[in-house]
């Protein structure tokens, strides 16, 4: 990883309602599901496959899926 990079302005500006959404309640990371589940090409999806969160807002009444990859 490069200590000197810094994210585009236009992709800070896509990141922040994400990250105000993972404040907005309770973050749950869920588990991948395991390989015999997986679709014939899901291993195109980067070096750890798909990241989901689920972030639970008691507040506003809200349920919302984070689903992010690092490919």
């Amino acid at each position: 990883m490069d200590a000197g990079f810094t994210q585009p302005l236009e992709v800070q500006r896509r990141l922040s309602d994400v990250y105000a959404l993972l404040r907005s309640g309770r973050v749950y990371e869920l588990d991948n599901p395991p390989a015999e589940c997986e679709h014939d090409y899901g291993w195109v999806m980067g070096g750890a496959g798909f990241h989901e969160f689920a972030v639970i807002d008691g507040t506003g009444h809200t349920a919302s899926l984070v689903v992010t990859c690092d490919d």
